[in-house]
């Protein structure tokens, strides 16, 4: 019971410090009619799920690195050369 609890509160807290530490976020915008404001798409999924894009990420990374058994040299250069491309585009 005590074991149980424990890696229960350090999932708790690998969520926490993944929210903490990741920071992610997109600058997409989308408007709907010329008389419209532009909507946020950052602002949006923040109102609706705050932080969700760091948990998503590292989740991905994660599944990737232990169900398709990875090596992480080889992710850590693939995230490099996501976030390079992301921010050329703007989508980062």
């Amino acid at each position: 019971m005590l074991i149980t609890g424990a890696s229960t509160l350090g999932l708790f807290m690998m969520g926490a410090l993944s929210s903490t530490y990741v920071k992610l976020s997109t600058p997409l915008q989308f408007s709907f009619g010329e008389q419209n404001k532009p909507s946020v798409l950052q602002q949006v999924i923040d109102n609706i799920v705050p932080g969700v894009l760091p948990l998503l990420a590292v989740f991905g990374i994660y599944w990737w690195l232990i169900k398709l058994n990875q090596n992480f040299t080889i992710i850590m250069l693939l995230i490099v050369a996501i976030a390079i491309i992301g921010a050329l585009l703007g989508i980062f």
